[in-house]
């Protein structure tokens, strides 16, 4: 317990930064609670699976029509007040689901809605941090902030379905209404420091919006040492959102599994490989190179998905299907050295999460204090339509070939893809590390 608290005591002794994560456990957790609750209620209205893609859809448009503009916009908005009001905005509306309940259209429009203000909590977090953590403090607040993330995300998906069955429908909507007040009053008790601010001119928005994201392009082409975390964590993103868009299938056809238990067995190894390599960069972080550490974490990544794509696991239900066998005889074919390789499919989505945490951390924490106060914003705003964009046709592609060529070798393909274009810029960062100082963080 003592360890610990020496990893986050530079960072959790400001209460501001403490604020502001208590309001991203509380608000990240209810938007993907709600996820799962809206994706719940198109099954609803429909009986039918499409339904749900269309509420899925409507996140991905959302962050592609508003993910750039928000990243500009929250530029020339008070921090506080963005994410104060954001918060409040999902509150209120999620609150008409209480009286369209079962409306596919409204489903899909509220969908559509809630996301389309995420994209302006996204960037005004991200920019936050560093005004009020100190700059020696960025690597573990970025840790943590990370850490949490993740953390959220499985507190939101695995307690939907309780929440659903125990408070049922009407009073789940009621309870994640009070957790985004909660959070909307823990940022408005933080104490921002004064910050310049250029006027926004309404009238000529999308033509300012426009020319801002054009400037932080051309920001990120002139800064290499911009360019390479966005392009590092953009194609982690990618890969990272197609091998997720596999895992129900490869619980199902691979590892012999439940649909239902694709979050324990799959999603929650990543999440706690994310949280050892948050920890172990907070304990650590400041004394390696950070080059080293991507390095690590792309070959890591490649690693653990290409030992992913050769496990093959049936489940009795299988087997019986088809003859009639003993039931030890599933538990011989599905062992390596005697062990279940279910525990090998675990242990490694749980070091593909750590080596994930590299990079995302360390590019995260790169990006953060080598850009301008002033162009945080519309940068992570071009980096996440960057990603929704450059995501769509991986995604949109890879069940499908995975029916025709199987999970395996799609799994195998990413692994490949992850490691080609990390070498493919390499070359460049050597170049461009032979010209600057490379000093740990």
């Amino acid at each position: 317990m003592t360890a610990v608290k020496k990893i986050f005591l530079s960072v959790f002794v400001n209460k501001n930064f403490l604020k502001l994560w208590l309001a991203q456990i509380l608000s990240q957790s209810s938007v993907n609670i709600l996820t799962f609750v809206l994706a719940i209620s198109a099954y609803n209205a429909t009986k039918s699976n499409g339904a749900v893609s269309y509420v899925i859809i409507s996140f991905g448009v959302a962050a592609l029509i508003f993910g750039a503009p928000a990243g500009v916009i929250v530029d020339y908005l008070d921090n506080k007040k963005t994410l104060v009001w954001s918060i409040i905005l999902r509150a209120l509306f999620i609150l008409i689901l209480l009286f369209a309940t079962n409306n596919l259209l409204v489903t899909v429009a509220l969908a559509f809605i809630l996301n389309s203000i995420t994209q302006f909590f996204f960037p005004a977090e991200a920019s936050a941090i560093p005004l009020i953590v100190k700059r020696g403090d960025l690597l573990s607040a970025n840790s943590i902030y990370s850490m949490t993330y993740f953390i959220a995300q499985i507190i939101g998906f695995v307690s939907a379905g309780f929440l659903l069955e125990m408070l049922q429908f009407n009073f789940t909507i009621v309870f994640l209404t009070i957790l985004f007040l909660i959070s909307a009053y823990l940022v408005y008790t933080i104490n921002f420091p004064p910050s310049e601010k250029i006027k926004l001119n309404l009238s000529k928005l999308s033509d300012q919006v426009i020319l801002e994201f054009k400037k932080g392009i051309s920001y990120i082409k002139r800064h290499n040492n911009v360019k390479l975390p966005i392009y590092y964590l953009a194609l982690s993103q990618v890969l990272t959102g197609t091998l997720l868009t596999l895992l129900p299938g490869y619980a199902v056809e691979v590892l012999g599994l439940k649909v239902e238990q694709t979050s324990l067995y799959l999603v929650a190894p990543v999440a706690v490989g994310m949280v050892i390599g948050s920890i172990y960069l907070n304990r650590f972080g400041k004394k390696l190179n950070r080059d080293k550490i991507v390095n690590i974490g792309f070959i890591g990544g490649f690693i653990s998905l290409a030992m992913l794509s050769v496990i093959h696991r049936v489940g009795f239900e299988m087997f019986s299907r088809n003859i009639q066998i003993s039931k030890n005889l599933p538990f011989a074919y599905n062992t390596f050295l005697g062990v279940d390789l279910l525990f090998f499919s675990i242990l490694f989505m749980g070091c593909a999460g750590l080596f994930n945490a590299f990079i995302i951390i360390v590019n995260n924490t790169r990006l953060q204090s080598k850009t301008e106060e002033k162009m945080r914003g519309r940068i992570y705003g071009v980096l996440q339509t960057g990603v929704t964009i450059a995501a769509f046709l991986p995604i949109l592609l890879a069940g499908h070939l995975a029916d025709v060529f199987g999970i395996n070798k799609i799994i195998f393909a990413i692994a490949l893809l992850m490691l080609m274009a990390y070498a493919v810029v390499k070359p460049r960062h050597a170049d461009h590390r032979s010209t600057t100082v490379n000093r740990p963080f």
